[in-house]
């Protein structure tokens, strides 16, 4: 890392910890605000990871394997995977097709 890198990493830290505004530790300091707002978004691309609202999802595979009876099964009713206030996703019985609902 560059002396210049590290000079401004280690004020953009010192100011993380202090309870001033950007502005404020920086005239305190005597550094350019310009630059400081440059190494603090430089800073943070490089050490903390950005806050996001979206959700990741993984996909499972599942594979079902129908009881084995020598009696007759009544009618099932279908499967249905819920996730409150996110989806809901059926799979009604006898049917190839799934239904999504957000």
């Amino acid at each position: 890392m560059s002396s210049k890198r590290m000079f401004w990493f280690q004020h953009i830290e010192a100011w993380h910890t202090s309870d001033l505004s950007q502005a404020e530790y920086a005239r305190q300091h005597q550094l350019s605000i310009k630059s400081f707002g440059y190494y603090r978004r430089r800073y943070v691309g490089e050490h903390e990871q950005p806050q996001s609202n979206t959700v990741k999802a993984t996909l499972l595979s599942v594979h079902i394997e129908p009881e084995v009876s020598s009696k007759p099964q009544p009618s099932a009713t279908g499967i249905s995977l819920t996730y409150p206030e996110v989806f809901a996703l059926s799979w009604p019985p006898d049917s190839t097709r799934w239904f999504y609902d957000k």
